[in-house]
């Protein structure tokens, strides 16, 4: 999950602190990012890294580009209403969202789905990994926009809260879902909320980055899987989105991370580090 401020990666703990302090920190970076980290991606299983990816036409945008914004959330004009999120609610976020599900909760739950999805953030580089390398505050995944109603659809029982700016949209409304990116599925019975769901602008099979819209990326090819067939954000990808608040913890999944990476996906890497934050320090070490 995260928060109205980054999310993503959706939403992890921030390097330094007490385990108690680094998930209140995360959750509130959360509520305060609502959306960098949307922008996911996926691939197909056993595919190679694409080389076009790294081409100049990767990341540009049609004549026409009507299509594209059609799934652009405008969270510039959020619509009125909402619950404001105090102090105390909060500190109380780490605990509703302690029961939340893992990749394969999720997988299980969607298969057979026909949209792309993939679980994106921290969960993504531990798919990436092959192993869980630390506790999980929350489990984020990206979706085209206009296919939330499929999703929706798979879970009758529970209500989805649309989240920005620091409020929360309980059981959001078609005109709420329409201005917002982010949404949380909350048990009704409980309160406890169990998955964060990023609903992506696309056009038709094309992700489009919310916060540069040339950049465009085929979602069949940028989808990696798990052998049991998992998909996730890729990591080069997961990477540019921590690239933004350069944290403890995110400093530290680049370090692990990048050793991992092919030389294709570093490039791709090193050129949207170069086109989304122009001298950002990690561009030397790929």
């Amino acid at each position: 999950m995260t928060l109205p401020v980054e999310l993503g990666e959706g939403s992890g703990p921030v390097g330094g602190s007490s385990p108690e302090v680094e998930d209140r920190d995360e959750h509130k970076d959360l509520l305060n990012k609502a959306a960098t980290a949307a922008d996911w991606l996926t691939r197909s299983s056993g595919s190679t890294r694409p080389a076009r990816l790294c081409q100049p036409d990767a990341f540009t945008l049609p004549t026409d580009t009507r299509a594209s914004d059609r799934f652009l959330p405008v969270s510039e004009h959020l619509p009125d209403g909402g619950i404001e999120l105090s102090s105390a609610d909060l500190e109380a976020l780490p605990a509703r969202w302690s029961s939340c599900w893992t990749p394969s909760d999720v997988a299980q739950r969607l298969s057979g789905i026909a949209t792309p999805w993939c679980v994106a953030a921290g969960w993504a580089l531990d798919l990436f990994r092959g192993t869980q390398t630390r506790e999980h505050g929350d489990i984020e995944i990206a979706i085209p926009a206009a296919d939330f109603p499929e999703v929706r659809n798979r879970f009758p029982g529970y209500v989805f809260d649309a989240v920005s700016s620091g409020r929360i949209w309980e059981n959001a409304t078609p005109d709420v879902l329409a201005a917002t990116h982010q949404t949380w599925l909350r048990d009704p019975a409980t309160g406890d909320y169990l998955l964060d769901v990023f609903r992506e602008a696309h056009d038709g099979a094309t992700w489009i980055c919310r916060h540069d819209k040339t950049i465009r990326l085929p979602y069949s090819e940028i989808i990696h899987r798990t052998p049991d067939g998992i998909p996730y954000l890729a990591p080069e990808l997961v990477l540019l989105f921590k690239a933004k608040h350069a944290r403890p913890k995110d400093q530290a999944d680049f370090d692990e991370i990048v050793p991992h990476l092919t030389p294709d996906a570093r490039t791709i890497l090193a050129g949207l580090l170069a086109r989304a934050h122009p001298g950002h320090h990690w561009i030397a070490n790929l």
